[in-house]
């Protein structure tokens, strides 16, 4: 890696850090508490497609112990089924629906975490050391990317403001959430942070884009981008 490089490198690292310190999602260094479990984290560097880095701090949940710092009945998360993909987008093909998507942004820190869990800093790292010299460690207050119950601490959270919009989720498919209004059907696919978002009527689905920024921020493209030939109805776009 180039100069260049290692310069965006410690930017996006600065980024992830800033965003979580904005998020609430650690609390202050501390000295680890009596009888608390502490795990190592790690500062990751994502490389996107355009190029661009991505820094993403991730817990060591591979250190939880069950029954100590996580349930492991509470660490399933399920996402769209293939299958229920399918079938929204024959859906949104035989009744010339509108398709949109948005993509929440680092979608964890809006689940907060339900144990008490504290993180150690990544390698090469510091949050100070107390007294005696050991070193400070802080709390995880929201759902960190690699502890075990965050994706299904996230998935509720998820849940929690489409069921406020009025959205039920499917009994065959938990990720797939419809309603109907003034006689107009709204679906919702949840795949981990994308929505998947399907109706006939544009002003509802702004108007589901407007109740979900009052929980999470999230990158709006729009309509997705490729199309595909759908039914003899016409074209939809996946």
């Amino acid at each position: 890696m180039d100069e260049h490089g290692i310069d965006a490198a410690r930017g996006a690292w600065r980024g992830e850090a800033d965003g979580l310190h904005r998020a609430g999602c650690l609390g202050p260094p501390v000295r680890l508490p009596p009888g608390c479990t502490a795990v190592d984290s790690q500062m990751l560097l994502i490389v996107k497609v355009d190029g661009r880095f991505k820094g993403r701090l991730v817990a060591r949940g591979d250190q939880q112990v069950d029954g100590d710092s996580f349930d492991s009945t509470t660490t399933h998360a399920p996402v769209l089924h293939q299958v229920s993909f399918r079938i929204l987008m024959a859906i949104a093909s035989a009744l010339h629906a509108h398709v949109h998507t948005i993509d929440v942004n680092l979608a964890f820190r809006y689940a907060k975490n339900d144990i008490d869990i504290y993180i150690r800093p990544p390698r090469g790292t510091s949050w100070g050391r107390d007294d005696s010299g050991k070193p400070l460690v802080r709390r995880a207050i929201k759902a960190l990317y690699g502890l075990r119950a965050s994706a299904s601490l996230w998935l509720k959270a998820a849940w929690d403001a489409l069921e406020a919009f009025g959205l039920e989720a499917a009994q065959s498919d938990p990720c797939v959430l419809t309603m109907k209004r003034d006689g107009v059907m709204l679906y919702v696919g949840l795949y981990v942070d994308d929505f998947v978002i399907i109706s006939l009527d544009l002003d509802l689905i702004a108007k589901l884009k407007a109740h979900l920024a009052d929980y999470f921020e999230y990158k709006d493209p729009g309509r997705p981008h490729r199309e595909a030939q759908g039914p003899p109805s016409g074209l939809f776009r996946v």
